[in-house]
């Protein structure tokens, strides 16, 4: 069943440009976002959990063929003995 959710205050909120097929979250509940216009989003409700009322809500999901960039990493490592093949900190062999 196909619902409506408007945004009742949208020059406070940004909301992508590409949100179709992407996942509006209302009290852990995933709704598939199947249009947006003029501040209004259609939504897939199948088990018709959503009713009229103000919700607390976000936008779940990633772009279509967004690239995932990795600018650092930090590694940590601890020495390993080769008796038994791992270290315990205090502890004299």
């Amino acid at each position: 069943m196909a619902k409506t959710f408007t945004i009742t205050n949208p020059a406070t909120v940004y909301i992508p440009n590409d949100v179709v097929n992407r996942y509006l979250v209302i009290d852990s509940i995933e709704y598939l976002i199947t249009n947006y216009a003029s501040n209004v989003f259609t939504l897939e409700d199948t088990a018709n959990n959503l009713v009229n009322g103000t919700y607390h809500w976000s936008i779940l999901g990633y772009p279509v063929n967004q690239r995932f960039y990795l600018d650092s990493i930090i590694y940590t490592y601890e020495n390993l003995d080769d008796k038994g093949g791992y270290y315990q900190r205090g502890t004299n062999a």
